[in-house]
């Protein structure tokens, strides 16, 4: 919130806003990549729970089930590749693993859509 209400401002160069923006844009990147690291195998539990959920017998519940967890699933291993990709370690580079993890919060989306609909329901 920091970062995106001191570019609204649009501070001066050299000014203490300017200075504050660019260290809340620091510590808002060091901290994703620190999550992003930290996230590593998260995906296997949720893979793992999804032959439960294929269990229920209600076929409109198992759908959305099955759904919201392919896409978190889904968002935990793109994370992972735009994150290798920003590391260059998986070709494309850093502009690319921007694109890749904008995909994978997508699927993010979907994925929470789904689990406030499921609660919904």
């Amino acid at each position: 919130a920091l970062v995106g209400l001191s570019t609204l401002a649009a501070p001066n160069a050299g000014s203490a806003l300017s200075r504050l923006e660019a260290c809340a844009r620091t510590a808002m990147t060091q901290l994703a990549g620190a999550r992003r690291a930290n996230r590593w195998c998260e995906e296997l539990p949720v893979i793992a729970s999804i032959p439960r959920s294929l269990a229920i017998q209600d076929p409109f519940d198992r759908l959305m089930e099955v759904l919201q967890k392919a896409f978190l699933a889904a968002f935990l291993i793109v994370d992972h590749v735009g994150l290798l990709k920003q590391w260059n370690i998986w070709p494309g580079g850093k502009r690319s693993g921007i694109c890749t993890i904008r995909l994978g919060l997508k699927l993010f989306c979907f994925s929470n859509m789904l689990g406030a609909a499921i609660q919904i329901n």
